[in-house]
């Protein structure tokens, strides 16, 4: 905080399941201009870490139920991708051949990001070689959604995180929890609060289909 890397942190320090110290720092610019104070209770975008919080344990608990299995082409569930040679374990484990990331776009320009997913090519051979990639993890969203017939943020919710009671972490937040979070990053002339920051699940939100907005309160 002090070199300006980070406008504020939360810090939370447990023994033996016992709080040890809880402090807050700082503060942040919210969507209306205002210096924030951030406290105990501010909610906080998880961004990537969804896919090892939510979208990986998802996929877990489904292998472990036995409804489906890791070993199956990515193709048995979504028949319109284009490679066989892929398996569900190829994305848990960034080894599909698929590129790190779509091209980047304005967050309000519409976009169909599944179609935008099926239509890119691999780029190497799939369990050859290891490439962090956001779009396995989408594809990986569109196969739990369709194994469970839910929505994937409600059978997360119900699935994974209410289970761990891990209720403070959550998709879709109400407009109250909207002003406790921490904003992420400048929109035009103002700062994103509450809402998923990254442009390619602006895109799935508009279609109910939430990739990758999680918030977790410390």
């Amino acid at each position: 905080m002090e070199s300006r890397q980070i406008p504020g942190a939360v810090l939370l320090i447990t023994k033996s399941n016992q709080e040890v110290y809880h402090q807050a720092f700082g503060h942040f610019q919210n969507k209306y201009g205002e210096n924030q104070q951030i406290d105990r209770d501010t909610l906080f975008d998880i961004a990537s870490l969804t896919k090892v919080v939510a979208t990986t344990p998802a996929i877990l608990f489904l292998h472990a139920t036995k409804m489906l299995n890791v070993q199956e082409q990515v193709q048995t569930y979504i028949p319109e991708f284009r490679f066989p040679d892929v398996v569900i374990e190829h994305l848990l484990t960034h080894a599909s051949g698929l590129p790190a990331d779509l091209n980047r776009v304005d967050r309000h320009r519409n976009r169909d990001v599944i179609k935008e997913v099926l239509s890119t090519n691999l780029i190497y051979e799939p369990g050859k070689q290891v490439l962090y990639s956001d779009l396995g993890m989408i594809l990986l969203g569109r196969i739990i959604e369709r194994v469970t017939n839910q929505p994937l943020h409600i059978f997360i919710q119900q699935t994974i995180l209410e289970p761990w009671e891990l209720f403070q972490t959550k998709y879709l937040l109400t407009e109250e929890e909207k002003r406790k979070a921490a904003a992420t990053e400048r929109d035009k002339s103002s700062f994103l609060q509450g809402v998923v920051h990254d442009e390619k699940d602006v895109s799935a939100r508009s279609s109910k289909r939430e990739c990758r907005l999680v918030f977790h309160c410390f």
